[in-house]
């Protein structure tokens, strides 16, 4: 069988894969599946075996010219043992091979390590963004973790309960720091009650910087 071309589908990190994902979608990838390696295969072979039966290391001519013959664009993106296939509008096998569980993230937000991606339209902007936000279990379980330890004698101490804030492992979109920043005004309010001084408001998390969006061929060699 022949081989593919190089295609960089394994991310650096939990941040990258969010980036790239965001990627993807911004540019007409709506239509996804998600699933996860299991526990006896080998990641990688799971990458190659997805990367032959959908033709993913093809040229970018190549691509480009399936696009003008109506096909679907097709990407499969992977962060340790999770992984999308997440496709444009077109003809593709894979919408035959996945259409009793292919999602629009249009519709359904793809929800991954506690972040819930949508594709939607902003009021604000006025035009169609992806929205980047905490889903509402990890969303609900921070904000009764930080309450809980707002109403603690131990920490009225402001620079001990910053730090936890600050401590908080969540890339900064802004629908995220939205969410924290709710959560820090529900604090103060314990806080006001407990006759202590707020908590500033800009402890939110920032965006970290992604530098390296994919594994190269020799890292993933060499962590196998």
């Amino acid at each position: 069988m022949q081989q593919p071309r190089p295609y960089n589908c394994v991310t650096q990190s939990l941040d990258a894969f969010l980036a790239q994902l965001v990627r993807y979608v911004a540019s007409g990838h709506y239509f996804y599946v998600t699933g996860h390696v299991p526990g006896r295969k080998s990641p990688e072979e799971v990458d190659r075996k997805l990367i032959l039966l959908y033709g993913l290391g093809k040229p970018k001519w190549e691509r480009a010219r399936r696009r003008l013959g109506e096909q679907a664009g097709i990407h499969y993106l992977r962060h340790g043992k999770f992984f999308v296939l997440i496709a444009t509008h077109g003809r593709h096998q894979f919408f035959e091979d996945h259409q009793k569980n292919i999602c629009d993230i249009r519709r359904t937000a793809l929800k991954v390590r506690g972040y819930s991606i949508r594709y939607t339209f902003s009021d604000q902007d006025q035009r169609w963004k992806v929205f980047v936000r905490l889903d509402k279990p990890t969303y609900q379980s921070v904000r009764a973790h930080l309450l809980d330890l707002a109403r603690r004698p131990s920490y009225r101490d402001t620079a001990r309960l910053i730090a936890e804030v600050e401590s908080l492992p969540f890339q900064g979109y802004a629908p995220v720091r939205g969410q924290v920043l709710a959560i820090i005004k529900a604090m103060n309010r314990v806080r006001r009650h407990a006759g202590v001084g707020p908590l500033p408001m800009d402890i939110v998390p920032r965006m970290r910087p992604v530098r390296r969006v994919f594994v190269t061929a020799d890292e993933e060699q060499q962590a196998a």
